[in-house]
């Protein structure tokens, strides 16, 4: 005895339903809107709170505003999902005692926010210079970041105390710990393109106090996400045109490791610029890229990459260097 299959029942289209494809302009126009939406929502809860007293409670949820607003520009560019290694290592933060200097590569903004979200708040060293831009001042009051004053003569040593505050971490006079946030150095003091890692600077190894690496990285294979401006020798990467470029991305992956903490020996805690190299060497390691003695000073001088205003390259006194070939021939995992 035979069956007949049940036949499928028809599927009569509804008028009312609207069209599933929609313009190219209505699909970019949305998450554009949403970017700037939240971006100024960020800048609102910032503002908001420099008026609140530190530690209340209008305070504490204006900081995990901050951070949760942090993540979701993330999302909004296209980073879902982050891998953390070693997420553990930071336990210390908003804990009593001394903190290391958290020192992170630097590719774009994006790992900057989720850096925010992942220490929950972060303080750091913002010149003075970038106030005129909206927001920056006051998140430099908000997170108690120290400002820097590059015309001042004593500038270096004004920083040093700042930096000092937070790695001694030390509570006032009602118990509490107004220093107790990470405190981050982007050493670099530009973005780069993850090929290598530019001269570190000296200023988060001039107290000769712990320090902790953290490597970041995007395993990119169509679009690398890394913020290099334009210059004489390549069109580079840069705003706005980046921003649409994460937003018309699928998925940007990202990489975090959060490395132990780098107590100095006695060598390093005298010579800044050894302590340097030798973590600047140890973070390329772990990255499986290049190193380089070129800094962001001989990038921007007079000459440089990144002097667009000369019409043809006159290098100074400091000739810029080119990228050494990699350390390791492929990337390890981190």
């Amino acid at each position: 005895m035979s069956t007949k299959r049940p036949r499928f029942a028809k599927v009569t289209a509804d008028r009312h339903r609207p069209p599933l494809h929609r313009s190219p302009s209505t699909r970019t126009r949305r998450p554009r809107f949403t970017h700037v939406l939240v971006f100024c929502l960020t800048i609102l809860t910032v503002w908001s709170g420099c008026y609140c007293k530190p530690f209340s409670c209008p305070h504490r949820i204006c900081n995990a505003g901050f951070a949760l607003l942090s993540r979701l520009l993330c999302n909004l560019s296209a980073v879902y999902t982050v891998q953390v290694f070693h997420k553990e290592r930071l336990d210390w933060i908003g804990r009593p005692g001394k903190h290391p200097v958290l020192v992170p590569n630097h590719i774009s903004m994006l790992e900057a926010f989720y850096l925010e979200y992942l220490t929950w708040g972060m303080s750091g060293c913002v010149a003075k210079s970038q106030f005129a831009i909206p927001g920056v001042r006051s998140a430099t009051q908000f997170s108690n970041a120290v400002a820097v004053d590059t015309k001042d003569k004593d500038v270096k040593q004004k920083v040093n105390e700042g930096i000092l505050k937070f790695v001694h971490n030390e509570p006032d006079e009602k118990g509490r710990y107004p220093c107790g946030r990470a405190f981050v150095i982007y050493p670099e003091g530009i973005t780069n393109s993850q090929r290598g890692l530019f001269r570190f600077n000296t200023g988060a190894f001039a107290t000769g106090m712990a320090v902790q690496p953290v490597v970041q990285r995007f395993p990119y294979k169509y679009m690398n996400p890394a913020w290099v401006s334009d210059s004489r020798i390549s069109r580079g990467n840069d705003l706005p045109w980046m921003m649409l470029r994460y937003m018309s991305q699928f998925h940007v992956p990202m990489q975090v490791k959060i490395c132990e903490i780098w107590e100095p020996i006695e060598a390093e805690r005298n010579d800044a610029v050894l302590y340097a190299s030798n973590v600047q060497n140890f973070m390329a390691l772990q990255l499986g890229i290049a190193v380089t003695n070129t800094g962001n000073k001989i990038l921007r001088q007079k000459g440089g990459p990144f002097d667009l205003k000369s019409s043809q390259v006159q290098p100074g006194e400091e000739t810029p260097s080119r990228f050494t070939q990699p350390l390791l021939d492929s990337s390890p995992e981190i």
